[in-house]
Formats: structure tokens, sequence, C-alpha cells
């Protein structure tokens, strides 16, 4: 049986100093059996002029990614920086930031400074939108990110009427949903999970039948033994090997009680959320989502977040497009540089 890793101090880095530098160099990082028992991977050549072209597969999830060394992102210019710039602080003052909203207690609920407020729009019978009291959709403080997980904790107290807690998810759209304040979208789901936690399910049941280990402390392990991880305590954070997009990372934690993030697991996310928004150039657009797993037969019950840079859609610069949708993802950058990131932002927290 294998178990969730631990750690001896509260804070740890698992980036080892001989860590591949490359995504391409798998004979390093692909050596160990953690990594080997979950990911395929296998490198082309092609000249002139010579490139080489990596790709990488989680063989349970089948999740996959396509690194091109060749490949460089469109990032935005000065005056496409300086236009999105204005149009945030264009929307300032918007609906979200209207002080009616804070007052009306009818239609909201507060938790610090962000509030619940029912959707005009919802997508799931129970549903919130959680809006912070700040307009500035990248603002990661401990502040502000504190008051949004509590709200949203709150909220799916209240709302939580048997649901089990693979229902609850909460997704989080950085400058690349219908407004720009930062606000998150948190459901409870009836009947079935969301379809992404559904698969994630059975894809750890299956593994579980298959090799009789815990899938998710295997995919932790996986990823310290590529290099790719940094902890705190129990929880664990790492950049994925095979990202469904650019710079993707996962925070894993255990949950002391039902639907709840605890300190270390919002340490790790606050410091993803970090590394990813002051990454090149300023305000990128990332998606976000936190859902919790119950624990199997061989393992305790987590909270996963996952977070991913979507580049700047609000520029008209498109990064999604038939090949993430119903083929292999194609990804610019090397997961070992968004781990380095990673650290770097702990370490700065």
């Amino acid at each position: 049986m294998t178990s969730a890793p631990t750690a001896s101090s509260s804070r740890q880095s698992v980036l080892s100093p001989g860590r591949p530098k490359q995504i391409h160099d798998i004979a390093s990082w692909r050596s160990s059996p953690a990594v080997a028992r979950i990911f395929d991977a296998c490198v082309e050549v092609f000249s002139p002029p010579p490139r080489r072209v990596t790709r990488v597969r989680n063989r349970w999830s089948l999740e996959a990614s396509s690194f091109d060394e060749s490949r460089e992102r469109r990032a935005p210019h000065e005056a496409e920086l300086a236009e999105l710039d204005e149009r945030c602080r264009a929307e300032e003052g918007c609906a979200f930031c209207d002080d009616a909203m804070w007052t009306d207690t009818e239609r909201a609920t507060r938790s610090g400074d962000a509030r619940c407020v029912a959707p005009r729009n919802g997508f799931c019978g129970l549903h919130t939108l959680v809006v912070p009291r700040t307009h500035d959709p990248h603002d990661f403080s401990e502040a502000t990110l504190g008051s949004m997980l509590d709200a949203s904790e709150a909220w799916l107290d209240g709302a939580r009427r048997g649901h089990p807690p693979e229902a609850a998810f909460i997704s989080w759209n950085v400058l690349c949903g219908s407004a720009i304040h930062g606000h998150a979208q948190v459901t409870l789901s009836s009947g079935f999970p969301e379809g992404g936690v559904s698969r994630a399910l059975a894809v750890a049941r299956t593994y579980e039948s298959a090799t009789g280990c815990n899938y998710w402390a295997d995919l932790v392990r996986a990823h310290e033994e590529a290099g790719l991880s940094v902890a705190m305590s129990a929880a664990r954070g790492f950049a994925a090997l095979a990202p469904v997009k650019e710079r993707e990372i996962w925070v894993v934690g255990p949950t002391a009680q039902p639907l709840r993030l605890g300190a270390d697991f919002r340490r790790l996310l606050r410091a993803s959320l970090r590394s990813l928004s002051e990454v090149d150039v300023v305000r990128p657009a990332i998606n976000a989502a936190i859902h919790w797993v119950p624990g199997l037969a061989r393992g305790e019950a987590l909270a996963i977040a996952r977070l991913i840079d979507r580049g700047w859609p609000l520029l008209g610069v498109p990064d999604w497009a038939s090949m993430e949708t119903y083929g292999t993802s194609v990804v610019a950058t090397d997961p070992f540089d968004v781990a380095e990131r990673l650290r770097r932002a702990l370490e700065g927290d």
C-alpha cells in the first residue's frame, strides 16, 4: 500500500540540485519507478534546423501534452498591456464595486472582505458568486484570498444538505470571465459531480484497483521524484508533467474537516497564484478550480486545486484551440521552469 507522503518540516523544497533543466531530458526525470508507473514520454527530433518535440501522457487520466522546444509563447506588446490596464481601471466602480451590494443583506452574505451573491444566470441549482471587496483581479494578497476562501467555505456549510464532498466545486476565472472584477463561482451539484471531478474519481478508482496503491499519493510522489514539487507540511504543490495548458500547477492537501482548506493548502495556493501572475509580464488570465475527493480505500480525504495560465484572451491572444479541445495540448512552457518559479514564490511569501 502506498501512503501519502510526509514532510519533516513545515516548508520543504523537493527540487533537487541536480534536477533536469528541460522537459526534453526525459531519461533523467522518467527514471524513477513512480514516474514510469504513471507517465509515458517520447522525444521526436526534426531537422533542419534540429529541434525536439517531447510528448508526455498520463496513461491513467489520458491527459497529454506536446512540448516543442522551438515554440515561443506569443506575449502582448507594451501598447496592448497598457490597453488592458486601461480596461481594468475603466471598469472600477462596476456592479461588484457598488456599495449597495455590500449593504444589501437580503442578496448577500459577508465573510470578511468577500461576499456571496446569488448569480443572475446560474448554471447549477446550488450556486453562488464569491466577490472580493477589491476590484483588482490580480489581488492575491493573504487578506483577499483568505476572505474569498472563508466565504466559499461558509456558503458550502450553509448550502450543503447531504451532498457528498465531491459535489462541491470552486471555479475562479481571472481576467477571462464575464467581469474584470475578481470573482469565483461556487457550486454544489446534484445527481453527479462535475464532469472533471467525475473523471478524476474514475481514474483514481481504476488505478487503485489495478495497482493496489493510492492514485493521488503516487501522482504527488511522481512529481516529487521528477523534481517538480514543493511542500508545506502535508500539502504539496507541483508543476504538472502533462499540463492541460501553460504553466499548470496542482495543489494537493489533506482536509481535517469536510469541505475545508487547511492553512498549508492556502499558503501553497497563494504562492501558485503569485507565481503565475508575476511571470514575464503583468496581468495574465488564470483559470483555477478547487474540488474535494473522498477518502478512497487506501487514502485520506483530499482537497485538490488546479491552475493554468491562459495568456491574454481579453487582448485577442487566443491560446485554446482544437488541439486543446479534442487532441493533445500544445504547451510552450517547460514544467521545470514553472516549478522553479513556484519555489521562489513560496520562499518569498
